[in-house]
């Protein structure tokens, strides 16, 4: 949680990586569309009129409020390891099935979508994995559609 100079707004991260704007002067609470919402893990206000958005890691935008229009992008070129990480492993893995998750499936069916020590005794300063419980599910059809394409292609393209 930060507080821009004057008071006016007041931001906070949320565990899944989105972030609210108070606005006290009007008491409206609201999620603005800033880039990275989802993946965003810090905030600061250095001006009454900025705000400092952290996503991605690496990438830092700088807002306008109250339009929260962005003013200026802070990136760092990508190296090598890291267009290979963004570009060849992480969509590979996110492809590939992985059936030990299935088992948030399962508890999320089950009504058990709380995380231990979620019941009032969390420590909100510690960061916690968003939990998406259907994307195991969701990698497994896709691989299954994508090896089905292939062994129909397969199959075609030979003669018996």
């Amino acid at each position: 949680m930060t507080a821009a100079p004057g008071g006016r707004w007041l931001a906070v991260v949320l565990h899944g990586g989105r972030l609210l704007l108070l606005d006290t002067r009007d008491d409206s609470l609201r999620q603005p569309e800033f880039a990275g919402q989802g993946d965003i893990f810090a905030a600061a206000s250095p001006t009454a009129d900025r705000m400092l958005v952290a996503d991605r890691g690496t990438r830092v935008i700088e807002y306008g409020l109250p339009a929260c229009e962005p003013l200026r992008r802070l990136v760092p070129e990508m190296g090598l390891a890291e267009r290979a990480y963004r570009y060849a492993i992480l969509p590979v893995c996110t492809a590939f099935p992985k059936p030990g998750e299935l088992d948030e499936t399962v508890q999320h069916v089950l009504g058990g979508d709380e995380p231990d020590g979620a019941a009032g005794e969390a420590d909100l300063n510690i960061w916690r994995e968003p939990v998406h419980p259907w994307r195991p599910v969701v990698s497994s059809l896709v691989f299954a559609a994508a090896m089905l394409a292939f062994g129909c292609f397969v199959i075609q393209r030979r003669e018996f």
